[in-house]
């Protein structure tokens, strides 16, 4: 009998995960993880629900649709959104068959009717797949800075002076796409004061190397942005890259400090080889999750295979790098500089895939892959901020760019729901226990 109010007892105590065994989860599928509060996007302006900064997830319908949220901002504040959901097909575990897109812009009614007016630094952001690509996640940004930044260069004056806007989501999908589930982050940047920090410059513009260690150890990853496991400053893990999944991992990077990661492919000679010609990608993105840079390196099944890592890296990390404007000088462009503008959490992001878009073969053997990441420099202090009466406020911890809201250091949402659940299942456990209990006492 003990063994059997064992047996109850352990039972509800893993249901809950108390014992840190949790349901199947995103990590189990090949899809993009997808967390937040529910929110339900409008097919139109008038009828959009007004959302505060924090996390949402939504379900976008099958083939093309637009749809909306309203979003308000202070007078000098920047307002960012992004929007991220994973392209799939069904029956189709790699390659897409036809073109999809995933986009999202800020806009405000316009003056002369008809379609609303285009707003943000990046007009009509979106971003795509061809037919033939490999499948992955579509992760769409947009900013509207607080200030004249040289990354919004063409905002018109409407737009810089809207306090409401409305956030559009547009997605083109073939019907084999089904509906999209996606994540939508929304951040407010309060109004600086003061003189902000210099753009990066000199050594800062060169690519970072980041060189392999042998003190890996095994982080399991996320799927996702919102679920992504951290790392330390400078770290090492092994990671089995499955084909058609991304593995996610955040970095902490703090003003003034750069990010560095390489992605090593098992050497030659090491018995380990894919089995099927691979593609790895690594990619890091920015707090708002943005791309700021990408490299991909494969290696053959059969055959002769050359040492091959792929390798990234951010600038330094400075407030005005949003105004840097270079054409040469560096190994890295204009547009990734501007977007390595905040401090904060960066994801570091690995994905393998088949290198020919006509491999069809399934129940692959996971390809064991090695991940360094190293932070470089000293933390800096960040800008000053102030609110809508001009008062200093405290500059938002590193990922936490709106003041006042309920995310987390990490931007995600704290997770009261889940500790209660876990509170009355752990109650429930309980009163099994005490049930079992009761009945040995009555067959005794």
């Amino acid at each position: 009998m003990r063994a059997r109010v064992l047996a109850v007892l352990s039972a509800c105590l893993l249901a809950c995960g108390v014992l840190g065994v949790q349901p199947a989860s995103a990590a189990d599928q090949p899809s993009f993880t997808v967390n937040g509060q529910d929110l339900r996007l409008s097919t139109a302006l008038g009828s959009a629900q007004q959302v505060q900064p924090g996390l949402y997830k939504a379900t976008l319908p099958q083939g093309g649709s637009t749809l909306y949220a309203a979003v308000t901002r202070r007078p000098g504040e920047t307002l960012m959104v992004s929007v991220a959901g994973a392209a799939r097909e069904t029956g189709r575990p790699y390659f897409a068959s036809g073109d999809h897109k995933l986009a999202v812009n800020l806009v405000i009614p316009s003056k002369y009717g008809g379609d609303p007016t285009t707003c943000g630094a990046n007009s009509s952001s979106g971003a795509t797949l061809s037919e033939g690509d490999p499948f992955g996640t579509l992760t769409a940004t947009n900013l509207i800075d607080g200030a004249k930044t040289k990354r919004a260069l063409f905002l018109s004056e409407d737009c810089a002076a809207a306090t409401t806007l409305y956030v559009e989501v547009t997605r083109e999908a073939p019907a084999a796409a089904g509906t999209m589930p996606v994540e939508l982050l929304v951040q407010r940047e309060p109004r600086l004061t003061g003189t902000p920090d210099q753009p990066a410059g000199g050594a800062e513009l060169n690519d970072l190397t980041t060189l392999s260690k042998d003190d890996a150890v095994v982080v399991r990853p996320g799927r996702g942005y919102s679920d992504a496991s951290t790392l330390p400053a400078t770290g090492t893990t092994q990671l089995d890259a499955r084909l058609g999944e991304t593995s996610c991992y955040k970095v902490r990077v703090g003003w003034g400090q750069r990010l560095g990661a390489v992605v090593q492919l098992p050497r030659p000679g090491a018995r380990i080889s894919p089995q099927v010609d691979t593609s790895i990608e690594v990619q890091i993105r920015n707090p708002q999750r943005a791309l700021v840079d990408g490299d991909s390196a494969s290696q053959q099944a059969e055959g002769t295979t050359s040492p091959a890592d792929a390798s990234v890296s951010t600038t330094g990390v400075h407030w005005s790098n949003r105004n840097a404007d270079y054409t040469a000088g560096g190994d890295i462009g204009a547009d990734s500089v501007q977007d390595t503008s905040t401090a904060g959490w960066y994801y570091v992001c690995v994905r393998a895939d088949p290198y020919s878009k006509d491999e069809t073969k399934k129940d692959v053997q996971p390809y064991p892959v090695q991940l360094t990441v190293q932070v470089t420099g000293t933390a800096t202090a960040g800008p000053r901020y102030v609110d809508a009466a001009n008062r200093a406020i405290t500059s938002p911890p590193p990922g936490q760019l709106s003041v006042g809201s309920s995310q987390g250091s990490d931007g995600s949402s704290v997770p009261w729901a889940r500790v209660g659940i876990g509170a009355v299942t752990v109650l429930l456990a309980a009163g099994a226990v005490v049930w079992a209990l009761r009945a040995r006492r009555r067959t005794a």
